[in-house]
């Protein structure tokens, strides 16, 4: 298997979880979630900046997420 990219996700945006295969499904599509702002290090999850971008991008999306 190869490197897998990192993206952050809303919890909202996963719809369900398959503990056996183990797989978790989400709203948006496969190229939506290619497109998000990819970070390389945690300390990206504490930048102001980098977290406006992710939810500014989410936004975007334009349609409701998972309750």
């Amino acid at each position: 298997m190869g490197v897998r990219k990192k993206h952050p996700d809303p919890g909202r945006a996963v719809t369900a979880i398959d503990t056996e295969a183990p797989t978790v499904k989400v709203a948006p599509t496969r190229e939506e979630i290619n497109a998000v702002p990819r970070f390389t290090t945690d300390s990206e999850t504490a930048d102001h900046r980098y977290l406006s971008a992710v939810g500014n991008y989410y936004l975007s999306l334009r349609r409701p997420l998972a309750p």
